[in-house]
């Protein structure tokens, strides 16, 4: 009797919801669009000894259905007994208002004015109008600050399977430095054991 009772409930609580509610949720959406929709609920208060209980217990009645996805966590989905309204987690399509097409409104709109395509001169015409000195200082030209040098193309890297390696900073190329020279060992001299 009780059982049925929060069953009704969380029913209840799903139908006075200001908010849609978005399927497919876990435990804990569950349970806290539930407290959000009517903060007195208490799965305890109902008979329930946890709130998994309680949503076995809407499963059974057809409120919720219940599956684990491939981590093997519980999600909940709206079962058959929950309001067939709108159906919760599909996309909602609104047709917008759209005017019905009148041909006297057609007639009367103004025209709009469409600017001609322009023309480019095709190359061979340009380069010949374009005297010798002129390409010379385009190519020569500095460029300016506004404008910046066409970036070289980056290198990628290929793409390293297996054994990772540490990536070492490059060495500093300093002058070549000059061998260094092993002094032979000297034996100790007998002068000093002889006396």
């Amino acid at each position: 009797m009780q059982n049925e009772d929060g069953v009704r409930a969380m029913q209840e609580a799903f139908q006075n919801s200001k908010i849609a509610p978005h399927w497919p949720m876990y435990l804990r959406n569950v349970k806290q669009f539930i407290k959000n929709s009517s903060p007195t609920f208490d799965e305890q208060r109902y008979g329930f000894h946890s709130f998994l209980e309680a949503v076995r217990s809407g499963q059974r009645a057809g409120l919720f259905r219940l599956e684990r996805n491939r981590q093997g966590i519980l999600r909940v989905f709206p079962g058959n007994q929950m309001s067939q309204g709108p159906r919760f987690g599909e996309p909602q399509f609104i047709q917008p208002a759209v005017k019905p097409f009148d041909i006297e409104d057609e007639l009367n709109a103004q025209p709009v004015e469409v600017e001609p395509p322009s023309v480019s001169e095709p190359d061979e015409a340009r380069d010949e109008s374009q005297s010798e000195a002129e390409r010379a200082t385009e190519e020569a030209a500095p460029v300016e600050a506004g404008e910046a040098e066409p970036e070289k193309p980056v290198r990628k890297r290929r793409a390293s399977f297996g054994i990772k390696r540490k990536t070492v900073a490059p060495r500093k190329a300093t002058a070549p430095a000059a061998k260094r020279t092993r002094k032979k060992a000297v034996p100790p001299a007998d002068e000093e054991n002889a006396s």
